[in-house]
């Protein structure tokens, strides 16, 4: 099945779908998942000892490099956007993307 446009402008309308961030387990339905994002679980360290610096002698902290520090065991976070394979939004029922082409189309048609 061809993904349905609108009347006017010919441009495929969006689909129908759902978002879930930092679930702790992937998705595991019968809905098409797209979008997926697995992320590691940590912790950020922005005050990094001086010697990790680029330059030690002007010690500049805008240069100061920061740190990702995982979790220990690996602990992941998954995101993902799901969507039934069928369902797009219609402005108001009809096949429009929005209100300035369900107009402009009203208007041509007079």
């Amino acid at each position: 099945m061809k993904r349905p446009k609108c009347r006017r402008c010919h441009k495929p309308l969006k689909r129908k779908s759902e978002s879930f961030v930092g679930k702790k387990e992937p998705y595991k339905g019968n809905m098409i998942c797209y979008r997926i994002k697995k992320d590691r679980v940590g912790e950020y360290d922005y005050n990094s000892p001086f010697e990790n610096y680029k330059d030690k002698r002007t010690g500049d902290l805008r240069e100061r490099p920061t740190v990702f520090i995982p979790k220990v065991p690996e602990e992941y976070r998954y995101s993902y956007t799901i969507w039934d394979g069928v369902s797009y939004h219609y402005w108001k029922g009809k096949k429009f993307c929005g209100t300035g082409c369900a107009a402009g189309w009203a208007y041509d048609r007079n």
